[in-house]
């Protein structure tokens, strides 16, 4: 892959997984999962950028890379501290049938994948902000809160206002 290259899409010869949509695998907004056998999936991250859930149409080149070291370090960090799905993000690593059906598609994915136990997703979402947007707003005219976070906005708060600081949300 040339430097100037990006990727935002990738099909390997193994089923794609993700959130069924009429049959289909729906792909996710950043990874591309595929089942690998074996109880075993790759989750191999691409360039694509979400914003507010929202899919950009081009990537930043690179980016899938350096998603995948800083996923692959903090799993490698937290393995003693809570169990997690990783395996492993080294090519060599990989099963030899893995690699073998793979060998095609290596320069693309070597460095953007890892190996992951199959697992039944622990669905949490952790958004840093610091403008009341999208569920966030949502949440503001519900509740009052920004997730369950008490939040003071000044009187009649606008949506995309700039909250004046920025604001860690699990849900």
């Amino acid at each position: 892959m040339r430097e100037k290259d990006v990727l935002m899409e990738i099909d390997l010869p193994f089923p794609k997984l993700g959130k069924k949509e009429a049959g289909e695998a729906k792909k996710t907004k950043i990874r591309e999962v595929f089942d690998v056998g074996q109880n075993l999936i790759l989750m191999v991250a691409t360039d694509r950028v979400s914003v507010n859930d929202i899919v950009l149409l081009s990537g930043i080149p690179g980016k899938g890379e350096v998603l995948t070291k800083i996923s692959a370090y903090w799993f490698k960090e937290t393995k003693d501290v809570c169990l997690n799905a990783f395996i492993s993000d080294e090519w060599d690593d990989f099963p030899i049938e893995v690699i073998e059906e793979l060998k095609d598609y290596r320069n693309l994915i070597e460095n953007r994948s890892m190996l992951m136990f199959k697992t039944r997703p622990f669905p949490v979402e952790c958004i840093v902000r610091n403008k009341l947007l999208e569920s966030g707003w949502d949440s503001y005219i519900a509740t009052g809160t920004l997730h369950g976070i008490p939040f003071i906005a000044k009187r009649n708060a606008k949506r995309r206002q700039i909250t004046g600081a920025s604001f860690y949300t699990l849900y």
